[in-house]
């Protein structure tokens, strides 16, 4: 690939410096452009084909040069223009100084005194102008490197719009299935309660007029009346379980209530349940996941604490729905994972986290534990 051709800017006043420029690199592969004033280099210096700057001690003396400082400012960090500069014979070391503030304080300036012999000044310029190729190759390197940037960055931006889009879609139907489990519950329960339990009903009565009127006197009959009650009690409790009547009233404290008295009732558990009231309900799919979470929590005292209290606390605010369930049991260690300590809370998180919550555990071996969940007011998940 050819060598891009390069300008040499050329501020020249003295007319027998412009003259020497022009000649000795006529025969480079450059454009020399003699620029007329310090504005015209103030100008020249942010063209893209810059490849050197040749400067006489006069041309820092014209008015505007001043500016110089500024409009080398604006270089990218790649590119430090180089400067070559004609000097008289005796310059002090003010002068220099003066040269690094007006020049930006770069380091990239070669001075040669006059008088100037062609040979050497036109292989400065070739190296400054090869050291200026450099930095262009430098720039389109990098342009390179952030083009391919850009494209990864957009890639990455799709591919986590899609798994965003995948999430969301997974969340959706986490909602939609336990929706649906919701609703299947609550018409088996409904199915329970007005057909089978209804049909029991009937058999017991049928097996009492039988038994009055084939005289029973073996008690089978009420052996058989026995099973049959024994049957509604088990159907009853099941559809209760399944779909517990406090869903369906307004607020926490019913469900929560429900469930400290099943409990009770079913274990033998101590339950100490404090509910504050909330201006704003959440909504029945998160009121029935927060039921759900607070028993599966009291079975895991019942199961694994060995104590008989438990202390259930549930408030709502801007954040959420809050619940936390305490006891002073046996406590434990906490593994690296929930799948570790055998209570079910990999599920009960993953559940949690579904429904757009979350769930912490804090536990200590003969200090009892604490599980603490917070879900959203809404089902938006």
């Amino acid at each position: 690939m050819p060598a891009r051709r390069l300008a040499a800017l050329a501020l020249t006043p003295v007319g027998r410096d412009a003259e020497l420029v022009g000649r000795v690199l006529a025969g480079d592969d450059l454009e020399v452009v003699s620029l007329p004033d310090a504005p015209g280099l103030c100008e020249s210096v942010g063209r893209p084909d810059a490849g050197a700057v040749v400067l006489t001690g006069e041309a820092l003396a014209l008015p505007g040069i001043g500016a110089l400082a500024d409009a080398l400012a604006g270089e990218p960090d790649w590119s430090e223009l180089p400067f070559v500069l004609f000097v008289d014979a005796g310059w002090s070391a003010g002068d220099y100084l003066g040269l690094t503030d007006l020049l930006g304080g770069r380091r990239n300036v070669t001075v040669l005194e006059r008088p100037i012999r062609p040979v050497a000044f036109r292989s400065v310029v070739r190296l400054a102008v090869e050291g200026r190729r450099q930095q262009l190759r430098v720039r389109d390197l990098l342009d390179r490197v952030q083009r391919f940037n850009d494209e990864l960055q957009d890639r990455v931006d799709e591919q986590t719009v899609a798994l965003r889009e995948r999430a969301e879609q997974v969340e959706a139907l986490a909602r939609s299935l336990s929706e649906a489990e919701l609703r299947e519950r609550e018409r088996i329960a409904q199915l329970l309660h007005d057909d089978v339990q209804q049909t029991l009903y009937g058999l017991k009565i049928h097996v009492d007029l039988l038994s009055r009127a084939a005289g029973d006197t073996d008690g089978l009959g009420d052996r058989v009346e026995g099973y049959v009650d024994e049957a509604i009690n088990q159907t009853r409790l099941l559809a209760t379980e399944l779909h517990p009547p406090s869903l369906s009233d307004d607020g926490v404290g019913a469900a929560l209530g429900w469930v400290a008295d099943h409990a009770r009732q079913r274990y033998g558990l101590t339950v100490h349940l404090d509910v504050t009231a909330a201006q704003t309900l959440p909504s029945p799919d998160v009121r029935a996941l927060l039921t759900r979470v607070a028993r599966e929590l009291l079975f895991n005292v019942v199961k694994h604490a060995g104590t008989g209290e438990a202390w259930v606390k549930a408030w709502c605010d801007a954040e959420g729905c809050h619940l936390s369930v305490r006891d002073e049991g046996q406590g434990f260690e906490e593994p690296a994972s929930d799948d570790a300590t055998g209570l079910g809370l990999s599920e009960l998180r993953h559940r949690v986290g579904l429904a757009g919550g979350e769930l912490e555990v804090e536990s200590e071996p003969d200090e009892g534990t604490t599980v603490t969940a917070l879900l959203p007011l809404d089902d938006e998940g």
